[in-house]
């Protein structure tokens, strides 16, 4: 359910959208200014396809908008219709960055988790000087948004000549089909690749807790933060789709900078930038037991740090996908969502 607040970014998150396109006369929606031209341009190249940001759609952009459309069953007109523009968005989504004192290329690189060089490309950046205040296109690294998939912190693995896909995909905790989806190779046969991307679960619990059961563990859950709830777990309408999806959380209303708790104590499974989720920490309580905590503005632990019942973990925020300043906080057991305020005391 909407707030009143939320209800009015998403009405100017629609205007936006409307700005960026225009409407046909048989009512499907094409991009065709180029502010709507040059963002397409900009999720093309976050995907990997060489083209300039001309705003136009050249050759290169025609090209490259059907090679998309046929990777993704869509109709290969190399046109923008609805189906390409919000395929694109899903895919490549981008966030900005304001440039603030002691910020660096590389400190913004590595906090970001992608590389100097697609900053400045994205950017059109000939130097590594900064201007405070200056925004900055960054780029959602990780897997594209697929249900089953989202979850993940993809890394990249450096093949060696004894490494077969079955035995990595042992080693990693993963399947052959979900290697070969994710580096969009049709073949078992890996000699002639140097690297493969690797989606690494940010759920999965990987610790036991000592001397405690998991009904213990449920049974004492306290609230990450005041519970004012904005959107429920479970399935609902996407407002761009059009189409039930799961929520796999609840969405909590707080304002940017709100002190976010761990809701048992644990140990830090990950914390850092996950797609569409923005500043991110999942924290293995044991027993199959992990708790999630998106969309914050500052992390406040590190990978594989001990947190107490009630420590501060991160400051709420805004990043990845919102409409809006909100903690996402979900609850795992065995590597499936649940609600979490049937715990939550």
């Amino acid at each position: 359910m909407l707030t009143k607040g939320r209800l009015y970014i998403a009405i100017i998150n629609f205007i936006i959208i409307l700005i960026l396109t225009s409407v046909g006369v048989n009512g499907e929606v094409f991009v065709t200014n180029q502010a709507g031209i040059k963002r397409v341009q900009y999720n093309l190249l976050i995907l990997g396809y060489d083209i300039a940001l001309t705003g136009k759609i050249d050759s290169q952009t025609y090209k490259s908008l059907v090679d998309f459309q046929q990777r993704n069953k869509l109709r290969a007109s190399g046109e923008i219709d609805i189906d390409t523009f919000f395929k694109l968005e899903d895919f490549a989504g981008y966030m900005s960055h304001k440039v603030v004192i002691g910020d660096t290329l590389k400190s913004i690189a590595r906090d970001y988790d992608i590389s100097v060089g697609m900053i400045k490309r994205l950017n059109k950046l000939t130097s590594s000087k900064l201007k405070l205040g200056e925004e900055l296109i960054i780029p959602q690294n990780g897997l594209e948004e697929l249900a089953e998939y989202s979850l993940n912190k993809v890394i990249t693995y450096i093949l060696k000549p004894e490494d077969s896909l079955d035995e990595i995909a042992k080693r990693f905790n993963t399947t052959v089909e979900v290697l070969k989806r994710v580096n969009d190779i049709s073949s078992s046969d890996i000699r002639e690749i140097e690297a493969l991307r690797i989606p690494i679960s940010i759920v999965k619990s990987q610790y036991k807790a000592k001397n405690l059961t998991k009904d213990e563990i449920l049974n004492n859950l306290i609230a990450p933060t005041v519970i004012r709830v904005s959107s429920n777990f479970g399935y609902r309408e996407h407002p761009i789709k059009k189409k039930r999806i799961i929520h796999k959380g609840v969405d909590l209303a707080v304002v940017t900078g709100t002190k976010i708790k761990a809701i048992y104590k644990g140990t830090v499974l990950y914390s850092g930038w996950i797609k569409g989720y923005g500043k991110t920490v999942t924290i293995d309580h044991g027993n199959g037991i992990v708790s999630l905590y998106a969309h914050n503005s500052k992390l406040l632990v590190s990978k594989e740090e001990k947190v107490k019942s009630g420590q501060v973990i991160t400051l709420s925020g805004n990043t990845g996908r919102t409409t809006g300043p909100h903690l996402h906080f979900g609850l795992y057991i065995n590597n499936e969502a649940v609600d979490p305020l049937r715990y939550i005391k």
